[in-house]
């Protein structure tokens, strides 16, 4: 994986799981990390959701990649078990429907694992070309994922801050509220109001009530600029709770 903003002499260090990446930052063992956000094909990473809530940590770039996926491992006609991260089989659904209705399916917690596993001759993998690559895996079938045209994931670069203003910006935040008639009008009628114009919203559970939710918004903006730290003011005091989870660049990096 290249990404430059991390710098050309970054050495990259790889954990198991996406809470394990948040920890590894937080614990001081790394300067900054790198997780998955959203798919194109699959949608947000939930995992990488939820930690932005539990870390005192913000996204401060964001990097998109066209991910390309392939088959590893022994002759695919022989595979009777394939080992695939939940992500990767969820953009490689139908492939691995069509080709291996027969095998086990062994989801795993990440592609460095799907990879390493692969060790008997009936064993196969998806993973994205990278991890055949530094694990030494041969390729039996590339490009496997069912968007054949694009399979494009945006990356969270994390840090202890957010980014500093560059004129083009977007603001990441989630907030909790009251549950009644007409509050998420009053909430996004202050972004309207302001001429803040939202880039995304989207519900998730709020792991208390079933039937609850916590909201995630990015909109155009710094929280440095005066107008969108005057409308955090404002939902500060209409909202249960609110956290600022990053600020960055517009468009992303390579």
């Amino acid at each position: 994986m290249k990404i430059s903003v991390l710098g050309p002499g970054a050495q990259f260090l790889f954990e198991n799981t996406i809470y394990d990446v948040f920890d590894a930052l937080s614990s001081g063992k790394s300067d900054a990390a790198v997780v998955p956000l959203e798919n194109s094909v699959s949608g947000s990473v939930g995992e990488s959701l939820d930690a932005l809530l539990e870390f005192d940590l913000k996204v401060n770039r964001v990097v998109f990649l066209d991910v390309r996926h392939n088959l590893v491992g022994n002759a695919k006609k022989d595979i009777k078990r394939l080992y695939v991260h939940p992500l990767a089989h969820a953009q490689c659904r139908e492939y691995v429907r069509m080709n291996f209705s027969g095998a086990e399916i062994v989801h795993t917690y990440s592609n460095a694992a799907s990879a390493t596993l692969v060790k008997e001759s009936f064993d196969g993998a998806i993973v994205p070309g990278v991890a055949a690559k530094i694990y030494g895996k041969k390729v039996i079938d590339e490009g496997v994922q069912d968007n054949k045209g694009q399979n494009v994931t945006l990356f969270g670069v994390l840090g202890k801050g957010y980014a500093e203003k560059s004129g083009d910006d977007r603001t990441f935040i989630v907030f909790d509220c009251v549950d009644r008639a007409g509050i998420l009008c009053d909430i996004l009628g202050l972004f309207a109001k302001a001429g803040i114009s939202l880039s995304k919203i989207e519900s998730r559970p709020n792991k208390r009530k079933m039937g609850e939710y916590i909201f995630y918004v990015e909109f155009c903006g710094h929280p440095q600029d005066e107008v969108v730290s005057g409308v955090i003011d404002e939902l500060k005091r209409k909202v249960v709770f609110l956290k600022v989870l990053g600020a960055y660049p517009a468009g992303g990096s390579e």
